[in-house]
């Protein structure tokens, strides 16, 4: 329950309980019913009113989210953007909240060294929904520049330990939003070691590749390469197969580009 309804309905206790004690001792009549009209018409006045205090300036940060805002700030902080661009993913995932309120929140702890361990041990009693929502909505945030940088993906990861989240569901979530579009830094620079290693290894053996394209061996000399060469680039150059169908071209051009290719390698490698 927010700070503000919880206000109005404990008011109202107070005042109905202060009505029946106080109804047998009225002699104005007061309170059985010459005024239920007056009464009834300041009670929508009251309506009115915190209904215009809440538009205004919208609910106070309870505790539990209060702690919330902090882990996300602080993973925020992290991120290489703006104030502006903090606030703005702030006020979207704690929309029920008034801007000022949020603004407010926001200016007093944007330059404090927040604890995010001591947040979590808070944050632990909390119910299993609650903590789930944390890690998607860090998730989300992560999301906001499509890359999950190893700095972003270790605070997500001790905040789930922190709260106590199994490190299967934690995996689950995580492949969620990277089939959905998250690249993950780590990831992708593993990917690039991998084909930076097979591109050497590539060049390493591509020679006899090439050989094997021309159909020569590596003994082969500089005259009967170059007479090789000449014979099958004549035989699939891409103007001999002019009027044939579409895919026929296209593969003598790459069969063409192939050939090329193959005897400059071998050039390059004999130096010829």
């Amino acid at each position: 329950m927010r700070y503000s309804s919880f206000v109005f309905v404990i008011s109202m206790f107070f005042f109905s309980v202060l009505f029946i004690i106080l109804k047998p001792y009225d002699t104005s009549g007061l309170l059985h019913g010459e005024y239920i009209i007056e009464m009834s018409v300041v009670t929508v006045i009251i309506f009115i009113f915190q209904y215009y205090f809440r538009r205004r300036y919208g609910e106070v940060f309870g505790e539990t989210d209060r702690y919330i805002f902090l882990i996300m700030l602080a993973f925020l902080n992290k991120k290489s953007i703006s104030d502006t661009e903090k606030l703005t993913l702030l006020k979207y995932i704690f929309s029920s909240y008034s801007e000022p309120q949020t603004e407010n929140l926001f200016n007093k702890y944007k330059n404090e060294n927040i604890e995010v361990e001591y947040l979590c041990t808070k944050l632990l009693k909390t119910g299993t929904k609650t903590r789930l929502f944390i890690l998607y909505s860090l998730f989300n945030l992560a999301s906001s520049d499509k890359i999950l940088r190893k700095e972003e993906n270790d605070f997500i990861l001790r905040v789930s330990k922190l709260l106590k989240i199994p490190q299967k569901i934690y995996d689950i979530i995580k492949r969620n939003y990277v089939r959905r579009g998250l690249a993950d830094e780590e990831e992708i620079k593993r990917k690039a070691e991998q084909e930076k290693f097979t591109k050497n290894m590539s060049n390493l053996f591509f020679p006899y590749e090439a050989y094997r394209i021309l159909g020569v061996s590596p003994s082969v000399t500089k005259l009967q390469l170059k007479k090789i060469y000449r014979t099958l680039a004549k035989k699939y150059h891409p103007d001999k197969f002019a009027g044939e169908s579409e895919d026929k071209i296209k593969d003598a051009e790459r069969k063409f580009q192939e050939i090329k290719e193959a005897y400059e390698i071998i050039k390059k490698n004999k130096k010829f």
